[in-house]
């Protein structure tokens, strides 16, 4: 979360270190992963809107 919700999106999307990318959830989509960060962390997290 110190890195800022684009950044800790962005490192679920592309996966980083040991965790793999999308978390294995390839059928998830890009909301419902921000929705599970939100979750876990207690701190609602939508991705940002294409320009």
């Amino acid at each position: 979360m110190a890195k800022g919700r684009d950044a800790l999106l962005r490192s679920t999307i592309d996966g980083m270190v040991g965790m793999p990318a999308m978390g294995l959830c390839f059928d998830c989509s890009e909301q419902e992963l921000a929705d599970a960060i939100g979750h876990m962390s207690g701190t609602a997290l939508a991705p940002t809107p294409p320009p």
